[in-house]
Protein backbone atom coordinates (compact mmCIF):
# COMPACT_ATOMS: atom_id res chain seq x y z
CA UNK A 1 0.00 0.00 0.00
CA UNK A 2 1.75 3.34 -1.02
CA UNK A 3 1.72 6.33 0.80
CA UNK A 4 -1.09 8.92 -0.18
CA UNK A 5 1.63 12.21 -0.31
CA UNK A 6 4.83 11.44 -1.74
CA UNK A 7 7.02 13.21 -3.60
CA UNK A 8 9.38 11.83 -7.28
CA UNK A 9 12.56 13.91 -7.67
CA UNK A 10 14.42 13.70 -10.84
CA UNK A 11 17.59 15.28 -9.93
CA UNK A 12 19.63 16.58 -12.99
CA UNK A 13 23.09 18.23 -13.31
CA UNK A 14 21.21 21.54 -14.24
CA UNK A 15 17.64 21.35 -13.21
CA UNK A 16 15.02 19.06 -10.93
CA UNK A 17 11.98 17.85 -11.78
CA UNK A 18 9.33 16.95 -9.27
CA UNK A 19 6.46 15.25 -9.04
CA UNK A 20 4.34 15.64 -5.98
CA UNK A 21 1.74 13.32 -5.45
CA UNK A 22 -1.25 14.11 -3.04
CA UNK A 23 -3.98 11.76 -2.97
CA UNK A 24 -5.47 12.08 -6.33
CA UNK A 25 -3.54 14.80 -7.56
CA UNK A 26 -0.51 15.32 -9.29
CA UNK A 27 1.89 18.53 -9.63
CA UNK A 28 4.75 18.81 -11.60
CA UNK A 29 7.72 21.25 -10.39
CA UNK A 30 10.55 22.24 -12.28
CA UNK A 31 13.73 24.35 -10.74
CA UNK A 32 17.45 24.44 -10.83
CA UNK A 33 19.18 22.14 -8.87
CA UNK A 34 22.17 24.43 -7.18
CA UNK A 35 21.23 27.27 -5.39
CA UNK A 36 22.61 31.07 -6.37
CA UNK A 37 25.30 29.72 -4.07
CA UNK A 38 25.95 26.62 -6.34
CA UNK A 39 24.80 24.18 -2.98
CA UNK A 40 21.99 22.07 -2.86
CA UNK A 41 18.73 23.96 -2.27
CA UNK A 42 17.89 22.98 0.99
CA UNK A 43 14.95 25.66 1.85
CA UNK A 44 13.23 25.04 -1.51
CA UNK A 45 12.87 21.30 -0.92
CA UNK A 46 11.64 21.58 2.74
CA UNK A 47 9.21 23.95 1.86
CA UNK A 48 8.11 22.24 -1.17
CA UNK A 49 7.60 19.31 1.13
CA UNK A 50 6.28 20.76 4.70
CA UNK A 51 3.07 22.71 1.75
CA UNK A 52 2.06 19.10 0.28
CA UNK A 53 2.76 17.37 3.24
CA UNK A 54 4.86 15.08 2.07
CA UNK A 55 5.42 11.46 4.17
CA UNK A 56 7.63 9.53 1.49
CA UNK A 57 10.99 11.11 -1.25
CA UNK A 58 11.84 8.57 -4.11
CA UNK A 59 14.64 10.27 -6.06
CA UNK A 60 17.26 10.43 -8.70
CA UNK A 61 20.12 11.83 -8.40
CA UNK A 62 23.27 12.23 -11.14
CA UNK A 63 24.64 14.25 -8.41
CA UNK A 64 26.33 12.20 -5.47
CA UNK A 65 27.47 15.01 -3.14
CA UNK A 66 23.37 15.36 -2.66
CA UNK A 67 22.36 12.35 -1.28
CA UNK A 68 23.71 13.16 2.39
CA UNK A 69 21.61 16.32 1.91
CA UNK A 70 18.49 14.90 1.14
CA UNK A 71 18.50 12.67 3.59
CA UNK A 72 18.74 15.69 6.69
CA UNK A 73 15.31 16.63 4.99
CA UNK A 74 12.73 16.78 7.40
CA UNK A 75 9.43 14.40 6.28
CA UNK A 76 7.24 11.97 8.09
CA UNK A 77 8.28 8.42 6.23
CA UNK A 78 10.77 7.27 3.95
CA UNK A 79 13.57 9.46 1.98
CA UNK A 80 14.35 6.41 -0.85
CA UNK A 81 17.14 6.81 -3.51
CA UNK A 82 17.23 4.88 -6.88
CA UNK A 83 19.79 2.09 -7.28
CA UNK A 84 20.30 -1.25 -8.84
CA UNK A 85 19.58 -3.11 -6.24
CA UNK A 86 15.25 -2.16 -5.88
CA UNK A 87 12.96 -4.52 -6.87
CA UNK A 88 12.94 -3.88 -10.74
CA UNK A 89 10.59 -4.71 -13.58
CA UNK A 90 13.50 -5.44 -15.75
CA UNK A 91 16.97 -7.95 -15.44
CA UNK A 92 19.73 -6.03 -15.66
CA UNK A 93 22.64 -7.84 -17.75
CA UNK A 94 25.55 -5.62 -17.03
CA UNK A 95 28.64 -6.25 -15.61
CA UNK A 96 28.96 -3.74 -13.42
CA UNK A 97 25.36 -2.88 -12.33
CA UNK A 98 26.13 -0.85 -9.31
CA UNK A 99 27.83 2.13 -11.66
CA UNK A 100 24.61 2.03 -13.44
CA UNK A 101 23.23 5.60 -13.22
CA UNK A 102 19.81 6.24 -11.08
CA UNK A 103 18.22 8.41 -14.17
CA UNK A 104 19.03 5.24 -16.38
CA UNK A 105 17.24 2.85 -14.44
CA UNK A 106 14.34 4.91 -13.55
CA UNK A 107 14.38 5.65 -17.85
CA UNK A 108 14.76 1.70 -18.58
CA UNK A 109 12.24 1.18 -15.88
CA UNK A 110 9.43 3.15 -17.71
CA UNK A 111 10.71 1.36 -20.89
CA UNK A 112 10.07 -2.14 -19.86
CA UNK A 113 6.47 -1.91 -19.75
CA UNK A 114 6.57 -2.61 -23.55
CA UNK A 115 7.46 -6.43 -22.87
CA UNK A 116 7.47 -8.24 -26.18
CA UNK A 117 10.23 -6.16 -28.24
CA UNK A 118 13.27 -4.54 -27.88
CA UNK A 119 13.66 -0.43 -27.14
CA UNK A 120 16.10 2.17 -27.12
CA UNK A 121 16.08 4.83 -24.58
CA UNK A 122 18.20 8.04 -26.04
CA UNK A 123 18.23 10.63 -23.48
CA UNK A 124 19.64 14.28 -24.57
CA UNK A 125 20.96 15.91 -21.59
CA UNK A 126 24.21 16.72 -20.07
CA UNK A 127 25.16 14.37 -21.87
CA UNK A 128 23.46 11.92 -24.16
CA UNK A 129 23.11 8.39 -23.14
CA UNK A 130 21.72 5.60 -25.11
CA UNK A 131 20.15 2.83 -23.00
CA UNK A 132 19.45 -0.66 -25.07
CA UNK A 133 16.27 -2.76 -23.11
CA UNK A 134 15.85 -6.35 -25.19
CA UNK A 135 11.96 -8.10 -23.81
CA UNK A 136 12.52 -7.33 -20.11
CA UNK A 137 16.78 -7.80 -20.19
CA UNK A 138 18.51 -4.41 -20.01
CA UNK A 139 21.82 -5.41 -21.87
CA UNK A 140 23.90 -1.86 -21.55
CA UNK A 141 24.15 1.06 -23.80
CA UNK A 142 26.88 4.03 -24.55
CA UNK A 143 27.47 7.56 -23.53
CA UNK A 144 28.58 10.64 -25.39
CA UNK A 145 28.92 14.44 -24.70
CA UNK A 146 25.44 16.18 -25.00
CA UNK A 147 25.33 19.11 -27.09
CA UNK A 148 26.41 22.05 -25.27
CA UNK A 149 29.12 19.81 -23.74
CA UNK A 150 30.29 19.68 -27.36
CA UNK A 151 30.20 23.24 -27.62
CA UNK A 152 32.07 24.04 -24.39
CA UNK A 153 34.57 21.54 -25.43
CA UNK A 154 35.66 23.07 -28.31
CA UNK A 155 35.84 26.56 -27.10
CA UNK A 156 37.90 25.25 -23.67
CA UNK A 157 40.21 23.41 -25.76
CA UNK A 158 41.05 25.90 -28.74
CA UNK A 159 42.70 29.23 -28.50
CA UNK A 160 40.40 30.67 -31.05
CA UNK A 161 37.07 28.78 -31.28
CA UNK A 162 34.55 31.01 -29.52
CA UNK A 163 31.74 29.21 -27.13
CA UNK A 164 28.43 29.14 -29.00
CA UNK A 165 24.63 29.02 -27.59
CA UNK A 166 23.47 25.61 -29.31
CA UNK A 167 19.73 26.96 -28.97
CA UNK A 168 20.91 29.03 -31.45
CA UNK A 169 21.04 26.43 -33.92
CA UNK A 170 17.08 26.58 -34.43
CA UNK A 171 17.67 29.98 -36.29
CA UNK A 172 19.56 28.75 -38.97
CA UNK A 173 18.28 25.40 -39.54
CA UNK A 174 14.65 24.66 -41.82
CA UNK A 175 13.23 21.53 -42.56
CA UNK A 176 13.86 21.84 -46.18
CA UNK A 177 17.91 21.75 -45.26
CA UNK A 178 19.10 17.40 -45.06
CA UNK A 179 21.91 18.98 -44.54
CA UNK A 180 23.24 22.04 -42.85
CA UNK A 181 26.33 24.01 -44.31
CA UNK A 182 27.75 26.54 -41.73
CA UNK A 183 28.79 29.38 -43.60
CA UNK A 184 30.54 31.14 -40.69
CA UNK A 185 32.38 29.77 -37.60
CA UNK A 186 29.78 30.24 -35.42
CA UNK A 187 27.45 28.22 -37.73
CA UNK A 188 29.73 25.64 -38.83
CA UNK A 189 30.27 25.21 -34.55
CA UNK A 190 26.82 24.75 -34.34
CA UNK A 191 26.50 22.60 -37.06
CA UNK A 192 29.26 20.30 -35.44
CA UNK A 193 27.64 19.98 -32.01
CA UNK A 194 24.08 19.86 -32.60
CA UNK A 195 24.03 18.25 -36.21
CA UNK A 196 26.66 16.29 -35.19
CA UNK A 197 24.96 15.07 -32.24
CA UNK A 198 22.09 14.31 -34.43
CA UNK A 199 23.79 12.12 -36.59
CA UNK A 200 25.40 9.98 -33.81
CA UNK A 201 21.52 9.22 -32.85
CA UNK A 202 20.33 8.50 -36.58
CA UNK A 203 23.28 6.12 -37.27
CA UNK A 204 22.98 4.54 -33.54
CA UNK A 205 19.14 3.97 -34.53
CA UNK A 206 19.88 2.46 -37.80
CA UNK A 207 22.63 0.12 -36.45
CA UNK A 208 20.45 -1.18 -33.32
CA UNK A 209 16.90 -1.48 -36.10
CA UNK A 210 18.99 -3.74 -38.15
CA UNK A 211 19.41 -5.82 -34.95
CA UNK A 212 15.97 -5.78 -33.61
CA UNK A 213 13.02 -5.74 -35.46
CA UNK A 214 9.86 -3.35 -34.33
CA UNK A 215 12.40 -1.44 -32.50
CA UNK A 216 10.66 1.34 -30.33
CA UNK A 217 12.62 4.35 -30.37
CA UNK A 218 11.89 6.64 -26.99
CA UNK A 219 13.79 10.31 -26.74
CA UNK A 220 13.86 12.66 -23.58
CA UNK A 221 15.90 15.33 -21.69
CA UNK A 222 16.44 18.52 -21.76
CA UNK A 223 17.79 18.53 -25.58
CA UNK A 224 15.25 16.87 -26.73
CA UNK A 225 13.26 19.22 -28.57
CA UNK A 226 16.46 20.90 -30.29
CA UNK A 227 17.16 16.94 -31.50
CA UNK A 228 13.58 15.58 -32.57
CA UNK A 229 13.24 17.24 -35.72
CA UNK A 230 16.45 16.23 -36.98
CA UNK A 231 15.82 12.49 -36.09
CA UNK A 232 14.89 10.35 -39.14
CA UNK A 233 13.14 7.07 -37.39
CA UNK A 234 9.81 7.37 -35.73
CA UNK A 235 9.99 8.49 -32.39
CA UNK A 236 8.30 8.50 -29.08
CA UNK A 237 8.73 11.75 -27.05
CA UNK A 238 8.69 11.29 -23.38
CA UNK A 239 10.01 14.39 -21.84
CA UNK A 240 9.23 13.10 -18.28
CA UNK A 241 10.30 9.69 -18.75
CA UNK A 242 12.40 9.76 -15.87
CA UNK A 243 9.36 10.71 -13.17
CA UNK A 244 7.09 8.00 -15.35
CA UNK A 245 10.27 5.30 -14.33
CA UNK A 246 10.17 6.41 -10.86
CA UNK A 247 6.68 6.17 -10.34
CA UNK A 248 6.41 2.88 -11.77
CA UNK A 249 9.51 1.89 -9.11
CA UNK A 250 7.98 3.47 -6.29
CA UNK A 251 5.43 1.61 -6.59
CA UNK A 252 7.59 -1.48 -6.59
CA UNK A 253 9.55 -0.73 -3.65
CA UNK A 254 7.32 1.22 -1.25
Amino acid sequence: MTKKKFLLADIGNSYTKVEVHCNNDIQQLTFESFSDGGNFPFERWQRILNQYGIEDIFYSSVIPDFHSHIEQLNVSGRIMKVHSELRLPFTIGYRTPFTLGSDRICLVAAAAQSKESASLIISAGTCITFDVLVGTTYIGGSISPGVKMRARAMHHFTQALPEVNVFKFNDVWNEENSLFVGKTTEECLLAGSVQGAAFEINEYINRLSQMHENLNIYLTGGDAITLEKLIKSDIFARPNMCLEGLNILYELNA
